[in-house]
């Protein structure tokens, strides 16, 4: 792999950043979709108002849960750098080159790899 030591700690440094910023938004989106649903003690709502609280609620959980696999994502990633098996496709076991990797740090495949497995979820 062409990515040095260096590039390796930046990188890790990011991921770290990245993933402590993602699970304290996580973390809101919770908290604000929990309060979106209970309506309070001192108001009613009629049903438009509750299709719309109801709306809000799923989109916060939903955008919870792509945050959440964002975190995963960034978490193996960790743990490649720490075994030492980053940037190496987790399908064909090249190395993914660099440019790759620094336009998608969480790439786990080199780009024919990718491309096979994004043409075979078309086809299915």
């Amino acid at each position: 792999m062409a990515i040095d030591r260096a590039q390796l700690d930046e990188l890790v440094t990011k991921l770290r950043r990245r993933a402590a910023r993602l699970h304290d938004e996580v973390a809101a989106k919770h908290h604000g979709a929990a309060a979106l649903e209970s309506p309070g003690e001192d108001r009613e709502r009629d049903n438009d108002d509750m299709s719309f609280v109801i709306s809000e609620a799923e989109v916060e959980t939903g955008e919870a849960e792509r945050d959440e696999l964002e975190i995963a994502a960034i978490e193996r990633t960790l743990h490649s750098i720490e075994d030492g098996s980053y940037g190496i496709c987790v399908q064909c076991g090249v190395d993914i080159p660099p440019a790759r990797l620094k336009a998608q740090p969480l790439a786990v495949r080199c780009v024919p790899c990718q491309g096979a497995r994004e043409q075979a979820r078309k086809r299915r």
